[in-house]
């Protein structure tokens, strides 16, 4: 995790910083879809959240937070 830069320095987190470049490089991918590719997983997306609502439908999301 963040460990030393042999110069007394602390680096960034490394896990922070593999998660942003990970975002970074799905943005990239995504922006690069053409439309109708975009359409096709939005649609998916929207089925599944659907299927998700009728297996739950009373749930909420609630994420915990660390301490």
């Amino acid at each position: 995790e963040g460990s030393e830069d042999g110069q007394g320095v602390p680096a960034a987190p490394v896990k922070k910083q593999r998660q942003a470049d990970l975002s970074k490089m799905i943005s990239q991918q995504w922006k690069s879809l053409s439309p109708e590719e975009r359409q096709r997983w939005e649609d998916l997306a929207k089925e599944r959240k659907k299927e998700h609502e009728q297996m739950y439908p009373n749930y909420v999301y609630r994420p915990q937070r660390s301490k």
